[in-house]
């Protein structure tokens, strides 16, 4: 029997060890344990985490061949050098064998470092010659990016064999040792450390992989796609990538683009610009994919959208927006949309290229550009709003050219090619602020007189709600709101008295509106002539029904109070402090009120009027403003025999019923006229034009001015029923116009003046500049609106002076800037 020597000490790491009757192994048997089994037992427990030993018990010794480990390590090395030569030598044994002679050389023997070390060694030997292949190959990018694929791949299939038939050395000694890379990793570190620690090859390698790129971009054509994309995931595996290839790759595509960007910019239209750069970013993500495999895609492409948008956005979203969004104000037929009545009359102001301007926001999007090219749009809507505003040949269509432009804007621009930016939209209303600001206080004031043409018009009330909101947005946006309320009230004044409310449940509404949008100290007199209007018309039924009012042909009579309605001299205008009803009848004296020649039975139907009115209210004074009056007159102005009923202002009406009652051919000279019916020259020369428009041209006039004589048109003969417009002239428009914009300028003066007395009173003593500070808060806390915002703190500085003249304060002598209150 074959025994060991005594008490051998065999190591090894593989359980299930056995050695091949063939193999250069030993051979070796199944031995059987005799004797205490507990003891065996416990050996055998006690071994189990080291090296255990096997003691033979009885038989023959052993004999273990002595160059056995050396044939196992001789064997495995020249597997090594075959594989790893060029072309690959034949093994002389089989990969059984060879396996089998790692495992002892591992398992028994314990040479496991030793042979890590000669696998080192010779995958060392092995990689230089494949750097020196790399070094040797000549001129061509794509010839050396092919020898580096071939490189690779004859390295892949040494690791493949090699981590194979070493498997027993990368489980029990690779992984089991600290400081000692599994063969995979070992193998990846040399092909890195030996080939590209090279820096030709590195360089070369980078500098071919970008050459190809650059040609596929220029040709737009990725002939060499699949090399570069395995070229590409070499260096990914290696781990060599993002230090190797990512910067110079972003970089040479920002210089490629932006180079390409600025050539293009330059010759296309912007149009054709925006397609270009779609089309080239397009481009870019479909070859990142078919050359890098998808590798830093968002990167490149983030850098192809940034060299050709974002880093010149602001030429681009100029030129652009100049083509793309087209944008006229007013529009060519001024007539037309000066009497736009409902958002169906409105014509379009912009010709806006929404595919173009989907493009466009798209690249500003995906270059993260947004802020730049909403603030171009601003800039553009705020010059335009601006520049249109300023202008005052703009005045009559203003408010329907803007309207439109911001329907435009909102619904097709934003809504659809941008796609519902909210933060666009906020920046167009800033936009449509800033550009109102280019003409103080017109703007509030043609708004107003827009919406005094609205209520007047016979508009079906949905769609008069509709234009109603378009219009208040733009009320919204304008800062001189005291300026829209005082023409608001005189326009409401006037279709009050004058009878030429549409509809009373429109101006509720308007108002419920107004007061919504900036409060209900901006509504609080017009909803008190509503009310006055209201117990008019109550008086008036009550009057017709009493004694007084038998057989009157007095229609209407609307009881304004002076302290609320805008009444001033003749005309309906803004008052600027509350005067009451004895001041309201000196001024209307004053303006030769009481000298209007009436007919008598229409002086007689007043007297009855005014007589019922004084047994209701004894103790007040009613005074009759004839030329806000309104006349219904029949008359047979044609051959058929039928009466036209002629709607016309009480002054128009006095002077038809003076010719009237003269012969037809008879010319009457602007002083009979005058004589015959009290009017002012002024009233009169309004009344006499009114008279002589294109529709009601019921006079003929001879002379000029108050020269001139007038007598009846017997050619015009009207077939129906006719209103005689009260006609202003330009001249006494711009008059009203100025005259009202100074009373509310003198009220924000007044308004000012208060807001500083509160701070010097409840201050005492105050430095210049604070008091400033604290006048500005006051006005803000107030929600007053008191001025232009460009000016507000000058107007201030102005109004604290004023101050000091009028001794409410003074200088502190000693004291720079400093100012003291005077009780």
């Amino acid at each position: 029997m074959l025994v060991l020597p005594p008490n051998p000490v065999v190591q090894f790491g593989h359980p299930n060890a056995r050695l091949a009757a063939k193999s250069p192994s030993p051979p070796s048997k199944k031995q059987r344990l005799d004797g205490d089994k507990g003891k065996q037992a416990a050996a055998l427990k006690s071994s189990a985490a080291g090296p255990r030993k096997l003691q033979w018990v009885g038989g023959d010794k052993l004999t273990v061949p002595t160059d056995h480990s050396r044939q196992c390590f001789s064997g495995l090395t020249q597997f090594l050098g075959a594989i790893t030569s060029s072309p690959p030598a034949k093994i002389s044994s089989s990969l059984d064998a060879l396996y089998a002679a790692v495992r002892d050389e591992v398992v028994i023997y314990g040479k496991g470092q030793a042979l890590y070390e000669r696998i080192d060694a010779e995958l060392r030997r092995a990689v230089g010659g494949l750097g020196r292949r790399l070094e040797a190959v000549g001129d061509g990018e794509q010839a050396f990016l092919e020898e580096l694929v071939k490189a690779w791949e004859e390295f892949g299939r040494w690791m493949t064999a090699i981590r194979s038939v070493f498997l027993v050395l990368d489980r029990s000694f690779a992984y089991q040792t600290d400081k000692v890379l599994p063969l995979r990793e070992l193998g990846e570190k040399l092909f890195r450390d030996i080939i590209f620690g090279k820096d030709t090859i590195a360089s070369r390698t980078v500098t071919s992989i970008l050459t190809l790129i650059q040609n596929s971009r220029s040709t737009s054509t990725s002939p060499s796609a699949a090399l570069t994309s395995r070229t590409t995931s070499i260096l990914s595996s290696l781990s060599l990538y993002g230090a190797l290839l990512e910067q110079p790759l972003l970089q040479a595509s920002a210089q490629f683009y932006s180079s390409e960007g600025e050539q293009k910019l330059q010759k296309l239209e912007p149009k054709a610009y925006l397609r270009h750069a779609e089309t080239r970013i397009a481009e870019e993500a479909e070859r990142v994919d078919a050359h890098l495999g998808g590798l830093n895609k968002v990167e490149i492409v983030g850098a192809v959208e940034e060299a050709l948008v974002g880093a010149r956005i602001g030429g681009i979203a100029k030129r652009s927006l100049d083509v793309l969004a087209q944008l006229h104000l007013p529009a060519k037929d001024v007539e037309v949309k000066a009497k736009a009545k409902t958002l169906k009359d409105l014509t379009d102001v912009a010709v806006l290229d929404l595919a173009g301007l989907k493009t466009l926001y798209a690249l500003a999007k995906g270059a993260q550009v947004l802020p730049a090219l909403r603030n171009a749009l601003s800039e553009r809507v705020k010059t335009l709003v601006k520049e249109t505003v300023a202008n005052p040949e703009n005045d009559d269509s203003m408010v329907q050219s803007l309207m439109a432009l911001r329907r435009q804007l909102e619904f097709e621009l934003v809504g659809e090619a941008f796609e519902d930016d909210r933060r666009a939209r906020s920046d167009i209303k800033d936009a449509f602020a800033s550009g109102l600001l280019g003409r103080s206080n017109k703007p509030a004031e043609m708004i107003a007189k827009y919406l005094d043409f609205l209520m007047q018009s016979k508009v079906p009330a949905d769609e008069l709600s509709e234009v109603l909101v378009e219009v208040l947005e733009l009320f919204r946006v304008v800062k001189d709101k005291d300026m829209f309320v005082a023409f608001y009230t005189l326009g409401l004044a006037r279709r009050l008295v004058r009878g030429t409310v549409s509809s009373t449940d429109a101006e509720k509404e308007m108002l419920a509106r107004l007061s919504e949008a900036a409060g209900e100290d901006f509504t609080k007199k017009c909803q008190q002539m509503l009310k006055d209007v209201s117990t008019s018309e109550e008086l008036m039924y009550q009057f017709k029904a009493s004694s007084f009012g038998k057989g009157t042909k007095l229609d209407r009579a609307t009881i304004a109070m002076a302290a609320i309605w805008p009444f001033k001299g003749a005309r309906l205008s803004l008052t600027t402090k509350t005067v009451d009803d004895t001041d309201g009848h000196t001024v209307a004296k004053g303006a030769a009120l009481d000298r209007v020649v009436l007919p008598s039975e229409m002086a007689q139907d007043l007297a009855n009027y005014e007589a019922f009115y004084k047994s209701r209210h004894k103790n007040r004074l009613l005074t009759w403003n004839h030329l806000l009056g309104e006349a219904r007159l029949s008359a047979y102005l044609s051959d058929s025999g039928k009466p036209i009923e002629i709607t016309a202002p009480l002054p128009a009406a006095l002077i038809l019923v003076l010719f009237a009652r003269t012969q037809a051919a008879a010319k009457l000279s602007f002083a009979e006229i005058q004589e015959n019916t009290g009017l002012p020259d002024a009233e009169l020369l309004r009344a006499l034009a009114s008279l002589m428009g294109k529709r009601t041209p019921f006079l003929l006039k001879s002379g000029q001015g108050k020269n001139a004589s007038f007598k009846l048109n017997t050619a015009f003969q009207p077939s129906k029923n006719v209103r005689v417009p009260v006609t202003k002239s330009a001249a006494e428009e711009a008059d009203e116009s100025k005259e009202t914009a100074a009373e509310v300028e003198n009220a924000r003066m007044y308004a000012l003046q208060a807001a500083a007395v509160r701070v010097l009173k409840a201050r005492k003593k105050i430095a210049f500049p604070e008091l400033v500070n604290e006048v500005v808060a006051d006005v803000v806390r107030r929600n007053l609106t008191v001025a232009n915002e460009k000016s507000l703190v000058s107007q201030i500085k102005k109004t604290i002076e004023g101050l000091i003249e009028k001794e409410y304060c003074e200088r502190i002598e000693g004291e720079r800037g400093m100012l003291s209150y005077i009780a």
